[in-house]
């Protein structure tokens, strides 16, 4: 409220003040007019005046409330426009991050290869010495030369070129038989997959596989692989 309004208020309170004293005591009211019908019509325009006065101040006080109730309803508007964003963002599921992936730098030459691996998400659980729980890696490998898949047991044997194939699932797909071959250095926990191009095409269209191996002293074993999102270029 202005100075103005205050003003006109204190105006309008004074001549109702007075036009009720010339009701009661007509000589000393400045209101006051002999003549009834006159009388009459000066309180009527004095009632009409003070009612006028009093709805202008205070009009603008409700259009006041009205612009408040209006920012509150486009606040409470957005804040509900963020939820749903934020429930959009909680929908969205994203690949599960099956693989690891490494780069190695000969120090020598400077050569740089390229590693892909997963885990098993099934372990086994072989005779002693080999007991305590083994699990797998399957590693694909690139360097300057080839490309190479490998299957690791953390502990146990695999009877490699003995058994001279692994027997391989593409997710509900059939079953199809992998040569094998064993590593240069002789080593008897990893195998190495013939034909790595054609299994590597496989792998990225595949979510699941399942890759059955034969071990020493334990016989055939089922591995399982989570392999979806695999991303390999190279």
């Amino acid at each position: 409220m202005n100075f103005f309004e205050v003003l006109l208020m204190i105006l309008c309170f004074i001549s109702l003040i007075l036009m009720i004293v010339g009701l009661f005591s007509p000589a000393t009211s400045m209101w006051w007019h002999p003549n009834p019908l006159k009388r009459t019509r000066l309180y009527s325009f004095l009632i009409y005046f003070s009612i006028t006065v009093a709805a202008s101040m205070l009009a603008p006080n409700s259009g006041n409330v009205a612009v408040k109730s209006d920012v509150k309803t486009e606040t409470a508007d957005k804040a509900l426009a963020k939820e749903d964003k934020v429930e959009n963002v909680a929908v969205k599921i994203e690949e599960p991050q099956n693989w690891t992936y490494d780069t190695y730098e000969d120090e020598m030459t400077s050569a740089k290869s390229y590693s892909a691996s997963t885990t098993s998400t099934n372990t086994a659980e072989f005779k002693f010495p080999y007991n305590g729980g083994s699990t797998f890696n399957l590693v694909l490998r690139k360097n300057n030369r080839s490309t190479d898949v490998y299957l690791n047991v953390s502990k146990g044997q695999f009877l490699g070129s003995y058994s001279s194939y692994l027997r391989v699932k593409f997710d509900d797909g059939q079953t199809a038989n992998y040569s094998i071959l064993d590593p240069d250095d002789g080593s008897t926990n990893v195998v190495f997959i013939e034909n790595a191009h054609k299994f590597v095409e496989k792998l990225k269209k595949a979510r699941k596989i399942k890759i059955e191996a034969q071990f020493y002293q334990e016989g055939r074993f089922v591995i399982y692989f989570n392999v979806a999102g695999l991303k390999w270029n190279k």
